[in-house]
């Protein structure tokens, strides 16, 4: 079964090499909003039920990219909370 992300609180950096994050939590892609060498920005809504939309941050595989954005990114959720 699928987990559910908490649409309260959804700013979260999960670690989930290897695994499909969209599966994981039953979600299904929009559209792309950005590209860049760090990964992809998605728009996402849930397959089921009437959720709201989230924005989806998937990184790059190499390491030192991953890092470099994943902390970039954890400092730009902090300002907008």
């Amino acid at each position: 079964m699928a987990e559910s992300v908490n649409s309260e609180n959804p700013t979260r950096v999960y670690d989930l090499e290897g695994e499909d994050f969209f599966e994981r939590f039953n979600l299904k892609r929009v559209k792309v909003l950005g590209k860049g060498m760090a990964g992809e920005v998605f728009l996402v809504k849930p397959k089921s039920g009437s959720g709201r939309m989230l924005a989806v941050k998937k990184f790059s595989l190499s390491e030192d990219v991953r890092e470099r954005s994943m902390r970039q990114f954890s400092t730009e959720a902090k300002r907008c909370k």
